[in-house]
């Protein structure tokens, strides 16, 4: 956490250094010479769309069941496609089959894997991937 002195030699806690991100994309490493492309959990953009699917589908995703449920993961598969997984590294397979450069197309079929759209969802929250401003600790190791 950033500290900062104020006029009364006090520690003061500075709120914008603490939680300031920006909405740029980071490169996150995964497994040898792979890595991904992946933007902040919640940007604008995500919003939207999240927003757009949910109103067009609401009849469907406000049910019970097996099709509510498959309708919300196809749903958040592209949605998370076009504004959260936005490009990837290295050479990457699905079902033994190559993917070969990034395409939304390619990125809603791998998102389409729960635990992986569940890694690609938690590395997208990492609030600390995506600060404004690095915490002292982490400039160090930059």
């Amino acid at each position: 956490m950033a500290e900062v002195k104020n006029a009364s030699d006090e520690a003061a806690v500075d709120i914008f250094a603490d939680f300031a991100v920006d909405d740029n994309a980071v490169w996150v490493p995964y497994r040898g010479d792979v890595e991904f492309l992946i933007a902040r959990s919640g940007n604008p953009k995500f919003r939207r769309r999240i927003a757009y699917f949910y109103e067009k589908n609401r009849r469907i995703l406000d049910g019970k069941g097996e099709a509510a449920e498959a309708k919300s993961n196809e749903i958040m598969a592209q949605v998370m496609a076009e504004t959260i997984l936005l490009g990837w590294k290295g050479s990457i397979t699905f079902k033994g089959e190559k993917l070969g450069e990034y395409s939304r197309e390619g990125a809603a079929k791998l998102l389409s894997v729960q635990l992986f759209r569940e890694w690609v969802n938690k590395q997208a929250e990492d609030q600390s991937l995506y600060k404004t401003i690095k915490d002292e600790e982490d400039a160090e190791n930059l």
